[in-house]
């Protein structure tokens, strides 16, 4: 075999790979998305970095295999292994990995609650007296108040008789 045709092989190989590692970041933040519940803004702004990194890579991958030249084989070779990896191994990989992902995180926040549960009782017992205590001094504030009030209206009353 020559080596152009070598070559060019190893380059249509080369896009196939691209294509193939594109989606697969794309399923890490997939995956991200499903563990690490976000907004709009924030989807958005992912994306938008995905897809900026994406075209870099693409160019990059095309700057060096290819001098920059731009070839329709090569587009299709990058989306070819876009698809073959998207209907092959990215579904069961974001259901697994992320499915996988929650039951450690979810596992993690009750040992946490649950390590935290002391804290959250010293926190009650602790409570029942600064409650109490505020209690009382809402108390005197409405009585102090109401005094204060009282003794204003009383204050005008002379100072209108004089």
């Amino acid at each position: 075999m020559s080596q152009d045709i070598m070559r060019e092989t190893r380059f249509f190989l080369n896009c196939v790979l691209s294509g193939v590692f594109i989606v697969f970041i794309y399923d890490v933040l997939r995956i991200f998305r499903r563990v690490v519940k976000h907004g709009v803004i924030f989807t958005a702004f992912e994306d938008l970095c995905f897809w900026v990194m994406s075209g870099l890579l693409i160019f990059k991958m095309l700057y060096t295999e290819n001098d920059g030249i731009i070839r329709g084989f090569s587009i299709a070779a990058i989306v070819l292994g876009m698809l073959l990896y998207n209907i092959s191994i990215s579904p069961f990989f974001v259901k697994y990995i992320s499915a996988a992902l929650n039951f450690i995180v979810r596992t993690i926040l009750k040992i946490i609650g649950f390590l935290l549960r002391p804290l959250r009782w010293m926190g009650r017992t602790a409570a029942r007296p600064v409650k109490h205590v505020g209690n009382r001094l809402k108390k005197l504030r409405k009585f102090f108040g109401k005094r204060l009030k009282k003794l204003g209206k009383e204050v005008k009353m002379v100072i209108r008789r004089h």
